[in-house]
């Protein structure tokens, strides 16, 4: 559901909830007559102006006939409930014969209203109670209407697929270190032969399912995967000779 914009005014130690028609003081209702609260309401909303009493009796009256004297009364019970600021100043000024003016600095909040709850500090303890319960637990799966889980696990042969290639990744990785490094593995190999200047064509494996390979630095020795049934095997093989060794069995 969309959240709708609630707004509420702040002065001092007031809190002014329009919506929910009520008065707080530090987070404490206050009470208010339906009036008075309309009063208030139209005194803060045009605060630092002069709000005249006809305007009031326009606000708060307007569907029937009421002496000047009652906008009077309610003022004055407003500044005995709002008492006075840290300076004492009253927070509602007169202004003879025209009306009146709210002094103190307001600030308007506005915040979203989700599902209708309240969203006052003193309310937040009841916004667990009103929200509906989830229909799962910790321990489920969130689903959809129809009752497909929202993030269903892969099939077993994808999940083996992609098991596969993580394999291969790692043994290609491994290709590059132990080419890069030059491990004394490759000193099995030494049989002492010159260095060849010509280029001779030759099949690397006659084996099927060969995936990557990496030739040393020195150019005597090639590593390379070969893949098969899913499974992945690491060979490096001597150029001069031909002679290929496992080093790491199918995984």
């Amino acid at each position: 559901m969309k959240a709708e914009k609630r707004h509420s005014y702040r002065f001092k130690a007031f809190r002014l909830e329009v919506e929910e028609r009520q008065l707080l003081h530090h987070d404490q209702p206050v009470p208010l007559t339906p009036k008075a609260f309309d009063v208030l309401v139209a005194l803060v909303e045009r605060s630092g102006h002069l709000v005249e009493k006809e305007e009031l009796l326009h606000i708060v009256w307007s569907d029937s006939f009421v002496e000047e004297a009652n906008i009077a009364r309610i003022i004055h019970t407003l500044r005995k409930t709002l008492g006075e600021d840290e300076h004492g100043v009253k927070f509602i000024e007169t202004v003879a014969k025209k009306g009146y003016r709210f002094v103190a600095k307001v600030s308007k909040i506005r915040e979203p209203d989700y599902l209708g709850i309240k969203t006052g500090n003193q309310y937040l303890s009841s916004l667990t109670e009103e929200l509906p319960q989830t229909a799962f637990s910790s321990n489920d799966k969130p689903k959809h209407q129809n009752g497909t889980p929202v993030n269903p696990p892969l099939p077993l042969a994808e999940r083996k697929t992609s098991r596969r290639w993580i394999l291969i990744a790692v043994m290609l990785c491994a290709i590059a270190l132990v080419l890069g490094t030059r491990f004394s593995l490759f000193n099995l190999f030494e049989s002492g032969g010159q260095n060849f200047y010509s280029i001779e064509m030759s099949r690397l494996s006659e084996k099927s399912g060969i995936y990557g390979g990496d030739i040393s630095p020195d150019g005597r020795f090639v590593a390379f995967v070969e893949q098969k049934e899913g499974r992945g095997t690491l060979f490096v093989k001597q150029i001069l000779t031909g002679v290929t060794i496992t080093i790491v069995p199918p995984i």
